[in-house]
C-alpha cells in the first residue's frame, strides 16, 4: 500500500503482467471515508486480492465503491465507517445493488457480468468487516447477496430451447449468426442436426485442428532441427583458433585481427562470408557467454542518469553477435523465446484440452520449498507415464493429465530450452522467478524474463497497430504464429488459446460417439451438466444418438448376413465402399483374436469373396459378454457411492481396490454415463436408472473415506 499525500494506491498480484503485479489507485476513498477508514478499506482490498492471481476482482470492487460514493453523495447518505448503524449500512447496500444492476443493464452488460462484479465487491466488504473497517454484517443477508446464478444467467442450452432475454445468455451464444458457441473455429449451427450435417461438421472441425497442429508441429520440428544443427556446429568449431585471432599481430600494416589465415575471411563479419560464420558465432556464445547471448554493453539508470555499463570486458568481437542478430542465434543455441513457447503451448492444448490455458501459462516447476510439483511418474496398466500437474488458483485445486508421447516430447524440449535461462536466473538471485515453467529471453533485448500471458497472446496473434513502429527496422522482432501461416487465415478471427481447448473437447465428443463422460473428462469438468450446457447442444446430442443407433443396427445386420450382397441390401448403405468404411471405422484398432472383431476383420479382407465361400465363422466368442444388472437397489448403492466420491482426490480415484482390482474412478464414469441423457432405444435402462434414483434418495449408506483402507 502506498500513501503519498492525496494519493492512495495498493499493489495487487497480476500474473498476466510482465512485472507480476498491478497498482490500483483508490485515492477517492480518502475524500469520501477519511484517512483512517480509507486505510482500513485499502488493507481489506489487499486481503481480498490474496485469493486471486489477477487484479480483475479488485478492479470490480473499486468500480462498485466508486458508484457507492457517487450514489451516496447524490442521496445524502452517511459515509460507511465502523460507527455506522448496521441497519443503515444494509439499507445502503440494498439500494446500491439495485442501482448497480439497473445501470449495468442500461449499458447493455450481461446480468452475469454484473453479478460477478457484485460478488467481488461483497468479498471486499466481508474482509472489511473482519478488519473492523465496517460494523458486523453478513454478506449472505437476502437484502445484499448476489442474485442466484439461475436468475442472473442461463446456459446456451436455454437459448436453444426458446426465445429468452439475450442479456441472460453467454456472450458466446449467437442466435443471429446461428452459432451455438462463437469460440468454435467452425460455427456450430443451433438448428441443423441431421446425420449429414453431423458428419460434415466433424470433418470441418478436424480439418481446422489438423491444420493448426500441422503448422505448429512443423515449426516445432524446425526448432529441434536447428538446435541439433547448432550442437554440431559448436562441436565442429575450434575455439582455440578463434582465440588466437583476437590479438592483432605487430609489424603489419594491415590488421589481421579476427582474420582466418586459411582463407583470408573475417571470422565474425557477415559481409566476409566465412564458410563457418554461424559456427564461429555460436561457439563464442557457447564458450564465452555460457550459452546465452549477451550485449556488448548496456545502458542503465544510475542516480537518475543514464550511463553505459560494460558487459564485454574488452571483447570487441561480441559486437559482431549483436550485428548478426541474437534472434537468429537463439534457435541454434536452444534458448526459449516467445516464438518457441507459443508452439509448445498450442501442441500441449491440442493434445490435452483438459489443460486450462491460464493454469498452463502460470505453471511452476517447484513450490516454495523446492519440491517438484509439475512432473511426476504414474504407472497405469503396467506402463509408466509422465503426469503433468498444474494449479487452478480460482478453484483452489489441481488438475493433472497423463502426457501423450507428443506432449511428453514437447515438455522435454521446454525443459531443455529453458534450462540455460533458469541457471542464469538463479545465479542472478532470481530463484523465485526461475521456478516458473515459462522463462526465456526477451525477443527484442537481452533480458531474461518470465513469459507473461500478454506475451503469449502477442506471440499467437497481435494487433497490427502495436507492431507498426519499427517493424521493418527491428530484425529481432518475431512474427506471430497466425501471421506466419497464411493457411490459417480462415480461422484467424476465432483462433485463441481458449478456442483450442473448446474445439478439442467438442471434437472429442464427436470422435467418442457421443460419450459425454469422455467429453467432460477431456474438458476437465466435474459435472457433465457443465459440458452439456455450454459446449454440446441438444441438437448435436440427438444427431449423435441417432448415428449410434444406426451404427449398431447396421453392425448387427452386416454380421448376420451370409455375404456382401445381402449385407449391402439389408443395411442402408449406398455402396460396398461405404459399408467397408463403416466397418473399418467401427473396428479400427481391434486387436483381440476371435469373436466378432475377427469375423468383421475377415469380412473386410474379402473372405466372403473367396471361391465356394458360403460358410461362416464358427469361432466361439470368448470374454465378450454384456451383463446388465436389473437390480435397482444395487444400482442405487452405486449412485450413493458416486456422490460419496465427489470430494475425493485424483490419487484416491485412481488407486485400485486391493481385493477387486477396480479403481473408484470406474464407478464414477459408469454412473455418469448411465445418468446422462439416453436415446429412446435404451428406454429399459432409462427406467432402471429412474427407479434407482428414487431408491437412492430414500436409502442411507455409510462408505469408508476415499483413499484410506
Amino acid at each position: 500500500m502506498f500513501i503519498e499525500g492525496p494519493t492512495l494506491r495498493i499493489r495487487v498480484r497480476n500474473d498476466a503482467n510482465k512485472d507480476g503485479h498491478s497498482v490500483v489507485d483508490i485515492s477517492f476513498l480518502m475524500d469520501w471515508l477519511g484517512m483512517e477508514t480509507a486505510t482500513l478499506m485499502a488493507e481489506s482490498l489487499l486481503l481480498t486480492a490474496r485469493r486471486y492471481a489477477a487484479p480483475t476482482p479488485i478492479y470490480n470492487a473499486r468500480s462498485v465503491l466508486q458508484q457507492w460514493k457517487s450514489l451516496g453523495e447524490q442521496e445524502g447518505w452517511v459515509p460507511p465507517s465502523r460507527a455506522i448503524n448496521e441497519e443503515g449500512l444494509l439499507r445502503q447496500l440494498n439500494n446500491l445493488r439495485r442501482a448497480l444492476f439497473v445501470a449495468e443493464a442500461e449499458r447493455g452488460l450481461s446480468l452475469r457480468t454484473t453479478s460477478n462484479k457484485w460478488r467481488s465487491f461483497l468479498y471486499a466488504i466481508e474482509e472489511a468487516v473482519r478488519h473492523r473497517a465496517l460494523p458486523l454484517i453478513s454478506i449472505d443477508a437476502p437484502s445484499v447477496r448476489a442474485p442466484p446464478s439461475k436468475t442472473a444467467g442461463l446456459s446456451s442450452q436455454h437459448g436453444v430451447r426458446g426465445q429468452v432475454d439475450s442479456r441472460l445468455l453467454p456472450r458466446t451464444f449467437n442466435r443471429e449468426s446461428d452459432a451455438f458457441h462463437d469460440n468454435l473455429l467452425e460455427p456450430l449451427s443451433i438448428t441443423l442436426s441431421d446425420a449429414d450435417y453431423l458428419n460434415e461438421y466433424q470433418s470441418r472441425l478436424e480439418r481446422a485442428l489438423n491444420s493448426i497442429r500441422a503448422c505448429a508441429l512443423r515449426d516445432f520440428q524446425e526448432l529441434e532441427t536447428l538446435r541439433n544443427e547448432g550442437k554440431q556446429l559448436i562441436a565442429g568449431t575450434d575455439y582455440s583458433a578463434l582465440a588466437r585471432s583476437f590479438v592483432r599481430l605487430s609489424g603489419k600494416r594491415q590488421p589481421t585481427k579476427y582474420i582466418d589465415k586459411s582463407n583470408g575471411c573475417h571470422y565474425f563479419a557477415e559481409c566476409s562470408a566465412h564458410p563457418n560464420l554461424l559456427g564461429n558465432l555460436l561457439c563464442i556464445a557457447d564458450v564465452e557467454m555460457e550459452g546465452l547471448p549477451k550485449p556488448y554493453d548496456r545502458t542503465v539508470l544510475i542516480d537518475g542518469k543514464l550511463r553505459t555499463e560494460t558487459v564485454h570486458y574488452g571483447r570487441f568481437h561480441w559486437k559482431f553477435l549483436e550485428w548478426f542478430g541474437k534472434g537468429r542465434l537463439l534457435p541454434y543455441l536452444g534458448v526459449m523465446t516467445s516464438y518457441a513457447a507459443v508452439l509448445c503451448v498450442i501442441l500441449l492444448m491440442l493434445e490435452h484440452p483438459r489443460l486450462n490455458v491460464s493454469s498452463l501459462l502460470r505453471s511452476r516447476l517447484e513450490d516454495g520449498d523446492g519440491n517438484n510439483i509439475l512432473l511426476s511418474e504414474a504407472e497405469v496398466d503396467g506402463r509408466v507415464y509422465l503426469r503433468f500437474t498444474v494449479d487452478k488458483p480460482r478453484a483452489g485445486t489441481e488438475k493433472s493429465v497423463l502426457l501423450t508421447q507428443l506432449a511428453q516430447r514437447v515438455i522435454e524440449r521446454v525443459l531443455e530450452w529453458t534450462a540455460p535461462v533458469r541457471r542464469q536466473m538463479i545465479a542472478d538471485g532470481r530463484a523465485q522467478e526461475a521456478r516458473k515453467l515459462w522463462v526465456g529471453m526477451h525477443s527484442i533485448d537481452y533480458r531474461l524474463i518470465v513469459i507473461s500471458e500478454k506475451t503469449f497472446g502477442n506471440a499467437l496473434r497481435s494487433n497490427p497497430l502495436f507492431r507498426s513502429t519499427g517493424k521493418n527496422a527491428n530484425k529481432n522482432r518475431a512474427t506471430p504464429f497466425i501471421e506466419r501461416h497464411p493457411e490459417l487465415e480462415k480461422w484467424a478471427p476465432r483462433l485463441t488459446y481458449k478456442a483450442l481447448r473448446v474445439n478439442g473437447g467438442v471434437l472429442e465428443y464427436l470422435r467418442s460417439g457421443g460419450d459425454l463422460v469422455a467429453t467432460a473428462r477431456a474438458f476437465g469438468h466435474k459435472n457433465v451438466s457443465t459440458t452439456i450446457g455450454h459446449y454440446v447442444p441438444e441438437a448435436l446430442r440427438l444427431a449423435v444418438y441417432e448415428r449410434q443407433v444406426r451404427r449398431h443396427q447396421n453392425l448387427l445386420l452386416a454380421t448376420a448376413a451370409p455375404d456382401k450382397l445381402v449385407a449391402s441390401q439389408a443395411c442402408d448403405f449406398q455402396s460396398l465402399e461405404e459399408l467397408h468404411r463403416f466397418l473399418e471405422g467401427v473396428f479400427e484398432g481391434a486387436s483381440q483374436p476371435g469373436g466378432l472383431a475377427e469375423k468383421i476383420s475377415w469380412f473386410m479382407r474379402g473372405g466372403l469373396d473367396e471361391v465356394n465361400s458360403t460358410a461362416h465363422v464358427d469361432a466361439p466368442i470368448v470374454d465378450r459378454q454384456l451383463v446388465l444388472c436389473r437390480d435397482p437397489i444395487a444400482l442405487a448403492v452405486a449412485f450413493s457411492y458416486r456422490e460419496h466420491l465427489k470430494g475425493a482426490s485424483n490419487a484416491a480415484l485412481d488407486q485400485a481396490d486391493p481385493g477387486t482390482k477396480v479403481a473408484p474412478r470406474l464407478w464414477c464414469d459408469f454412473v455418469d454415463v448411465i445418468r446422462s441423457p439416453l436415446p429412446d432405444s435404451m428406454h429399459e435402462l432409462r427406467d432402471l436408472v429412474a427407479d434407482a434414483e428414487a431408491v437412492s434418495k430414500r436409502m442411507q449408506v455409510s462408505f469408508p473415506v476415499a483413499g484410506k483402507p
